[in-house]
C-alpha cells in the first residue's frame, strides 16, 4: 500500500557493547496511477484492420507512479484519414492526439470524416417544357443525368449552362459546383430558332440562340 513509513532498528549489544540507540529510515512507497485513453473514428475507417477491427474503438492504458508523468507514445496513436466511408472525406481530430500532452485522466480522442461538399441542381421552366436532373441533390463526384421533355410547339435544342461552370457531355453533367442553372428549349417558328423566353431558378441551362434552319 502506498504511502510513507518509519523502518525502525537497532543493533544488538554483546557482552563487549551495549546496544545502539534505537534509530529509523524513512520509506515512501508510491501509489500506482493509470489512465485509459480512448480513440474513436465516425464516418469511416481506421487506415489499418479489416472488417468490425476498422472501425472499432480502440484502447490505450497508461500506467505509472504517482509524480510521474503520462504521456502517448507515437505507436499507440492510431492512423487515420485515409479510409473515408460513402459520402465522407478526410475530417478532423476533436483534439489532436500527440505525444507531448500529458494525459491526467481518461480521455477520448474522437476522428470525424467529414461529409463531401453537397450540391444542388434545379430545372423549371414557364410552361415550354420540362427538364430533369437525376439525382437533384448529392455530394462531389455524383454523376447527374439530364432530360428533356419540349411542351407542343417546342423542340430540344440543347442544354446550355447559365451558372456553375460545368460542361454538359451525353446529357449529364460531372458534378464540381453546389449549384447550376440550366435551359433547354429554343422555339421554333417559320423556320427559325429563338431562345424562349422564360426564367429558369436555381440550376439552370439556356439554348443558345438559335440560327436558321
Amino acid at each position: 500500500e502506498a504511502g510513507t513509513y518509519y523502518v525502525w532498528y537497532k543493533v544488538a549489544g554483546d557482552e563487549n557493547h551495549n546496544d545502539t540507540v534505537p534509530d529509523y529510515v524513512t520509506s515512501v512507497i508510491r501509489g500506482k496511477i493509470s489512465a485509459t485513453v480512448t480513440f474513436k473514428v465516425e464516418n469511416g475507417s481506421w487506415n489499418d484492420g479489416e472488417g468490425e477491427a476498422a472501425t472499432a474503438d480502440r484502447t490505450v492504458i497508461l500506467t505509472g507512479k504517482e509524480g510521474d508523468v503520462l504521456k502517448l507514445t507515437a505507436e499507440q496513436i492510431p492512423a487515420v484519414g485515409d479510409k473515408p466511408g460513402e459520402g465522407y472525406k478526410a475530417g478532423a481530430w476533436n483534439v489532436t492526439p500527440n505525444t507531448e500532452t500529458e494525459i491526467k485522466e481518461d480521455t477520448t480522442f474522437i476522428y470525424t470524416y467529414a461529409a463531401k461538399d453537397a450540391y444542388t441542381v434545379t430545372v423549371t421552366n414557364d410552361g415550354n417544357g420540362t427538364g430533369t436532373a437525376t439525382p437533384a441533390s448529392g455530394v462531389t463526384g455524383t454523376k447527374v443525368t439530364l432530360a428533356a421533355a419540349p411542351a407542343e410547339g417546342y423542340l430540344f435544342k440543347e442544354w446550355q449552362v447559365v451558372s456553375g461552370g460545368v460542361t454538359v457531355a451525353d446529357n449529364a453533367l460531372p458534378h464540381r459546383q453546389r449549384m447550376w442553372k440550366l435551359r433547354p428549349f429554343s422555339r421554333r417558328n417559320r423556320n427559325r430558332w429563338f431562345t424562349a423566353p422564360y426564367r429558369w431558378k436555381a440550376a439552370s441551362t439556356s439554348p443558345a440562340k438559335g440560327k436558321t434552319s
